[in-house]
């Protein structure tokens, strides 16, 4: 069963609620807004999220593990503004910080795209594999240069987003087995509009519908 939401402008408005930081129960419940695109049997951001009754668009960052329709997880919400990235899966890289800013940068470019454009579906799967690239050097786009020309975007303009409301969910799980890493944002105020004129996510019913690739490919 095809299940479609609506985001009225009312509802857009409660998304300005911060999202508690520790242990928040979170649940992806479709693989593509507004429509889906596979490429590889992957399936490219941005997804719905429910984050404590509420929906988001999620933009995958993390390309090595998985995550699956309809599985609650408990996730760290760490805001990026606040410069503490302890509970990430990239604490430990030198240039943390710089990382997940990029990755706002593309998402903010990818929840922007116009389903008109003659070249939506490229530049979404362009800008979902540069923010792979970001967190896994080692991993190679399926178009090199598309994803390359939003990774130099991205790492000349990311200083110019307002992170306010801009947060990374992390599995609280961070051994085997634990879920993709992600990146939610709480709409800023020139948002709403936008999204009350009827942001829509398209949702498939089955349970348990693979994001990620499987590790042999």
């Amino acid at each position: 069963m095809k299940i479609i939401w609506t985001f009225f402008l009312a509802g857009a408005m409660l998304w300005a609620t911060p999202i508690p930081s520790v242990g928040t129960q979170v649940e992806l419940t479709s693989p593509g807004d507004p429509t889906n695109i596979i490429v590889g049997n992957i399936y490219i951001s941005p997804y719905a999220m429910l984050i404590n009754g509420q929906t988001y668009p999620a933009m995958c960052i993390d390309f090595t593990d998985e995550s699956y329709l309809n599985t609650p997880w408990q996730a760290y919400i760490t805001p990026i503004a606040d410069g503490n990235f302890t509970n990430t899966y990239h604490s430990a890289d030198a240039h943390v910080a710089t990382e997940y800013k990029e990755e706002a940068y593309l998402y903010s470019r990818m929840i922007s795209l116009s389903l008109s454009d003659p070249d939506y579906n490229t530049d979404r799967i362009d800008i979902q594999e540069a923010d792979w690239e970001i967190t896994d050097s080692s991993y190679t786009p399926t178009d090199p240069t598309g994803a390359q020309t939003w990774l130099t975007l991205a790492q000349n303009n990311y200083a110019s987003v307002n992170l306010a409301g801009y947060d990374i969910v992390s599995d609280v799980n961070n051994g085997n087995g634990r879920n993709q890493e992600f990146i939610v944002a709480t709409p800023e105020p020139e948002s709403l509009t936008l999204l009350g004129a009827g942001l829509l996510l398209i949702g498939l019913g089955a349970s348990r519908k693979k994001f990620a690739k499987a590790k042999a490919v």
